[in-house]
């Protein structure tokens, strides 16, 4: 496998190659339709639908993102050059080996540290004619940038591809196509999508402490009776004042710890959406109805609580909540690999409903911290080829990193009971992805709503109501954009 590093003033170039043997067995599977990890078992037979090519040592180069050196994105979706005692990176390792044995290829992982420069180094690629990227692997919001200016394929039109097969995150491809157009999507290769789903972290100790008994709370759950009002019931009656100063400050305990992002997990977990779709799977503003102000409205109350609810300035997560300060932390999952040191238990819940009646618990991907895959333009002799290395990429990332990530990485080495781990098949039950923080470069609704958790404003209706021609202009220009590139 070939690695290369793209810094902003250095440029990096690791090289090696490995080679082992690998089945060709094959079979047929069904699609999901979900990022549920419950079906995480590795597959006895190679459910790969295509026979070994000899690609003639060729190099498959692929743009993606270098780990952050904080927390919010830590794997590495391609660049391993060795065998590591890291499960995930070693399970990364065998599937590039498997890939690069069968077709006689070099998986070549161009990094780079911004996503920023995803996008201009495909721009300046497809403009100049260079066409060095096979695919790339951008976030969501680089995704959607490059589809409505037109730099990307529709994935239906890459041979080989075929996005009714599990290995393909079934609800993000129809929250994010537009009429039925996907010029992106996430895959089980996009480790990072399946590390940015909204959870709720909570500490056994205080719960303990405060008469609550961690059962409960699973029961609670699995009866399909986890509600936001449940959560404000056991959160508002923690807090002490632990530095006897009579003040609401950092040195004290709090029942729910939260940051301005914490809005985006909380509503979704209502099961509701701000854009949604028409039967032509159009995008429609809903933004402004009742319902879903209502829900913003309770959530932004609820925020602002401030006799058990701590804002958590950046950098304080992790302290807070492992100092055993916070009964309720409501984070991305990415928020557990950092609690490995933590003395006090620990578990995990999926978001709460907004309301019992609900169907099921919902979760949502962090549009910018996750990752998706996409095929940039001026490919077309090569699009069988690499629709092939794309699809088969999944299939095996499917078979061994995705029970890699939901068993040995959360079930086996960093949820610490049986418990926790039952409750990752209901964080992954019902992932969705709203296309109003898609679109977030255009529609504010996600910088508003920030503001408003981080400032206790009860604006946003009104500027939702201000601004909701602006938005649904922005959502015919992206409805068009995506037309007009696609009869390109």
């Amino acid at each position: 496998m070939k690695i290369r590093l793209i810094t902003t003033v250095l440029l990096v170039f690791i090289i090696g190659t490995v080679f082992v043997s690998c089945a060709d067995t094959t079979t047929d599977s069904t699609n999901t339709s979900n990022v549920s990890g419950s079906d995480t078992k590795p597959a006895d037979t190679d459910l790969s639908p295509f026979s070994p090519v000899d690609l003639g040592g060729r190099d498959i180069n692929i743009l993606c993102r270098a780990p952050y050196s904080g927390y919010l994105n830590p794997y590495r979706e391609i660049n391993i050059e060795e065998m590591s005692s890291i499960a995930i990176e070693a399970t990364v390792y065998k599937r590039n080996q498997i890939i690069e044995n069968k077709y006689n290829c070099n998986i070549v992982g161009i990094e780079v540290e911004a996503q920023s420069q995803i996008l201009t180094m495909v721009q300046n690629d497809i403009d100049s004619g260079a066409h060095e990227y096979d695919y790339i692997m951008p976030n969501i919001l680089i995704g959607i940038k490059l589809a409505t200016s037109g730099y990307l394929y529709d994935l239906a039109d890459v041979p080989n591809i075929d996005l009714s097969k599990p290995w393909w995150m079934g609800n993000i491809i129809e929250a994010t196509s537009i009429q039925n157009i996907n010029y992106f999507c996430p895959n089980d290769a996009n480790i990072a999508a399946m590390n940015t789903v909204g959870i709720t972290h909570f500490n056994k100790k205080l719960a303990q402490d405060y008469g609550i008994n961690p059962n409960d709370l699973y029961k609670l759950v699995e009866n399909g009776k986890w509600t936001l009002d449940k959560m404000k019931e056991y959160a508002s009656n923690v807090y002490e004042d632990l530095n006897g100063n009579n003040k609401y400050d950092d040195a004290d305990v709090y029942g729910l710890g939260i940051n301005s992002y914490t809005w985006q997990p909380f509503f979704y977990g209502s099961g509701s959406l701000l854009i949604q779709k028409d039967d032509s799977d159009i995008p429609v503003l809903k933004a402004t109805e009742e319902n879903n102000l209502n829900i913003l409205t309770r959530i932004v109350e609820l925020a602002n609580q401030s006799s058990y609810v701590y804002y958590i300035p950046s950098g304080n997560h992790i302290q807070k909540f492992s100092q055993n300060q916070i009964l309720f932390w409501v984070e991305a999952i990415y928020g557990v690999p950092t609690l490995r040191e933590m003395e006090a238990d620990f578990g995990i819940l999926p978001m709460p409903k907004y309301q019992e009646e609900q169907d099921g618990y919902y979760s949502t991907i962090h549009v910018n911290h996750s990752s998706t895959t996409a095929v940039p333009l001026g490919q077309d002799n090569d699009l069988e080829t690499i629709g092939m290395i794309i699809e088969d990429m999944a299939c095996y990332s499917y078979q061994h990193i995705r029970p890699t990530f939901f068993d040995n990485m959360l079930g086996g080495q960093l949820v610490r009971d049986e418990e926790s781990t039952k409750m990752l098949d209901f964080v992954y039950e019902n992932v969705v992805i709203d296309l109003a923080l898609v679109f977030s470069s255009s529609i504010t609704i996600d910088s508003i709503m920030r503001n408003a958790l981080t400032n206790n404003s009860n604006t946003f209706a009104s500027t939702f109501a201000k601004n909701e021609n602006v938005y649904k202009t922005a959502i015919n220009n992206i409805v068009d954009s995506f037309n007009n590139n696609k009869s390109k």
